[in-house]
């Protein structure tokens, strides 16, 4: 995320009074919290959001994801059961990132889950929206390179970008696989143009010091 939009987002946010602080502003503001890795201030908000309505979808992914991404198994199982009340692509991805990241048997459980989740979204495609099957194609992608499935996390990543077009995170997991792939060309194909964005700057400069 560009942080020149986040100081605006951050600006504005303080403008909103007490009173009209709603599930949506929560949402909006713990979403820019999460992309300034200010997880704890972003968990409040999630709180907050969930206070008001119980069952919001989108503050359940994200309590899912910010618990996941920090490494607290114990927290996304706890969301992650939350989600798995509906029986949706979005419950059927955490319990198979759940899987893939904490199983005992390493990349095999991985690949179990992979398995099990492209069929899932397979099965799926008719009674999901894109949102959910974009959300399943990045999960499956991240677990494929936990399974060291390099070749399926690419094409998976770039599935994810095909299928939005502004995934900045989908581009720069992609330009990092590739940096880790040696492919050092289409990680600068990759990341042209995005110079302005820090993560795929990093890549960039990276793949450019490698390209000599």
């Amino acid at each position: 995320t560009d942080p020149r939009y986040l100081g605006d987002a951050q600006r504005a946010l303080l403008a909103v009074s007490p009173e009209k602080q709603n599930v949506e502003f929560f949402l909006y503001r713990a979403s820019m919290y999460q992309s300034l890795h200010q997880f704890d201030e972003a968990s409040t908000d999630l709180q907050a959001a969930l206070n008001e309505e119980p069952a919001n979808r989108q503050a359940q992914l994200m309590q899912f994801n910010i618990a996941f991404v920090q490494g607290d198994y114990a927290h996304a199982d706890r969301a992650c059961k939350k989600l798995s009340a509906s029986a949706d692509l979005y419950a059927a991805s955490c319990e198979a990132h759940l899987r893939a990241a904490s199983g005992q048997t390493g990349p095999k459980e991985a690949k179990a889950a992979f398995t099990d989740l492209k069929r899932s979204l397979a099965s799926r495609l008719l009674g999901e929206s894109l949102q959910a099957q974009h959300w399943t194609v990045s999960t499956l992608a991240d677990i494929a390179e936990r399974a060291t499935m390099y070749a399926e996390a690419e094409a998976m990543w770039r599935l994810a970008m095909t299928m939005q077009a502004n995934d900045l995170y989908a581009r720069d997991r992609l330009c990092e696989l590739q940096l880790i792939r040696g492919d050092i060309e289409s990680a600068l194909k990759v990341s042209e143009g995005f110079e302005k964005i820090d993560a795929l700057a990093v890549c960039r400069a990276t793949a450019l010091k490698a390209s000599g």
